[in-house]
């Protein structure tokens, strides 16, 4: 093994922030998130690649999910959960690190090395500094569904829906701030919540209380676990009615496909049935041989 691999061997282990093997998108984030407190002119340069790689593989992510367990990405494994949850593991970290100091010196690489560790001090204490941090940190996670690292209104609404025992004006005043800020179109105020912003909302929320925050992290995960057995539930029942609409559509049976599909054009409209279930389901009796 080179000096360099066993280097970003070394970084995978501190990327880790949860110390669970894997690097997770909103790991990755942090990292870069807090590389921004440490710039220099090399640094700017390096963080411009780690953005556009983050962005890269947001995009592949936001393709893929749901629709396949794992895939290549970087030379490596990108592991997607049943949450759709995307992790890199060490040879995708490694490939993935390869591009960003792509013709990068010894010295210059030992720069982002170091860059790398301050980044990691930071993200870590805001992650994981108290145990308050780390149980909005796990919260935070839970709420960034789309994985863009910060929390939006909608994703908000999630926590202030989830809420039901605690007096919600904290929330609904950051509420109202994100909303006035995305109704402004003003550039220079953020239209979403960054986890330090959160950690904000959440330490005045729960008046630094470790039990209120842990009985918020167990409402929304419990609410998150029974929409992703919902979601699982009516891809099942997707599964077999694309399997049924084949087999009638081999029967010819145009009445039939039709009452289906309208049926199904219903429960799309009112939101009742997946959309994924129906995309090739355009039967009508013209089409449909007598």
């Amino acid at each position: 093994m080179d000096a360099k691999t066993a280097k970003i061997e070394a970084l995978f282990d501190l990327f880790d922030l949860d110390g669970n093997g894997n690097v997770s998108f909103l790991e990755l984030i942090q990292i870069v998130e807090s590389a921004k407190g440490h710039m220099t002119e090399s640094s700017q340069r390096w963080l411009a690649k780690l953005e556009a790689q983050v962005k890269a593989a947001r995009e592949t992510h936001h393709r893929c999910r749901g629709s396949m367990k794992n895939m290549r990405f970087l030379g490596g494994i990108i592991n997607f959960e049943q949450d759709g949850e995307p992790t890199m593991d060490p040879s995708a970290f490694e490939h993935f690190i390869r591009q960003v100091t792509d013709n990068e010196s010894d010295a210059e690489f030992d720069l982002f090395v170091t860059l790398c560790q301050k980044a990691r001090t930071d993200a870590f204490e805001i992650t994981h500094g108290t145990k308050l941090k780390k149980i909005i940190w796990d919260i935070f996670q839970l709420l960034d569904r789309n994985r863009s690292g910060t929390i939006d209104l909608s994703e908000l609404e999630e926590l202030i829906e989830a809420e039901q025992r605690n007096d919600k004006k904290v929330l609904l005043k950051w509420r109202h701030q994100l909303a006035q800020r995305n109704r402004s179109g003003d550039i220079d105020s953020p239209t979403s919540m960054t986890l330090p912003m959160f950690q904000l909302c959440m330490s005045e929320f729960t008046d630094n209380n470790i039990e209120r925050a842990e009985a918020v992290k167990s409402v929304v995960a419990a609410r998150f676990e029974a929409k992703v057995a919902r979601y699982l539930e009516d891809m099942k029942v997707a599964s077999i009615m694309e399997e049924i609409l084949v087999d009638l559509k081999r029967e010819r049976p145009a009445d039939v496909l039709e009452g289906i599909h309208r049926t199904v054009n219903r429960l799309q409209r009112k939101g009742l049935f997946p959309r994924r279930a129906y995309r090739s389901a355009s039967f009508s009796r013209e089409s449909s041989p007598q």
